[in-house]
């Protein structure tokens, strides 16, 4: 009986502190994440100001090499473009998620407000689109970033106290 109760309260202890950890690693994808959209938007900006590349293969330029929920997301986004019949509006969250693309909604509105009309705009406006997309994502980055070291020190804390807790619960 005393066994069963200390592997038990192991269990407990060891799946609450694995949340803990998880969480924290999610925060640290999600900000390595940003960072890939970011260069993937710097691309699509630069591919626009030295020619006119169509929209499929610019998306897909700017998924190579990148993370795979990344390099989904702008295959996703390339696959819907190609069809005839596409709807552009609500194009990046159905792209975000066939890709899994988990972001703040912040950095999903500043996509949508890029993806969902473009080609809308000349040039200099597309451009000016890309731009005030990518700050948007690099201002997120940021705050993330500032924040991420004691928030994932926060949940990992947060999953040993609870197990404790629940241990001490139990036993």
């Amino acid at each position: 009986m005393v066994y069963s109760k200390i592997v038990g309260a192991g269990f407990i202890l060891t799946a609450s502190l694995w949340g803990g950890f998880h969480v924290a690693m999610r925060l640290r994808h999600a900000h390595k994440t940003l960072r890939e959209l970011i260069v993937a938007l710097e691309l699509i900006s630069s591919e626009i100001a030295f020619s006119s590349a169509p929209f499929v293969p610019l998306c897909c330029r700017a998924g190579e090499g990148r993370c795979e929920t990344v390099q989904n997301f702008f295959n996703s986004l390339a696959r819907e473009a190609e069809n005839a019949d596409c709807l552009y509006d609500g194009l990046t969250r159905r792209a975000c998620k066939d890709a899994g693309l988990t972001l703040p909604e912040l950095a999903v509105s500043a996509l949508e407000r890029l993806f969902d009309g473009f080609g809308r705009f000349d040039r200099d406006g597309q451009l000016s689109q890309l731009h005030m997309a990518t700050q948007e994502l690099e201002k997120l980055s940021n705050e993330l970033y500032e924040q991420m070291d004691g928030r994932c020190r926060s949940y990992e804390i947060v999953g040993l106290t609870v197990g404790a807790a629940v241990v001490i619960m139990v036993l």
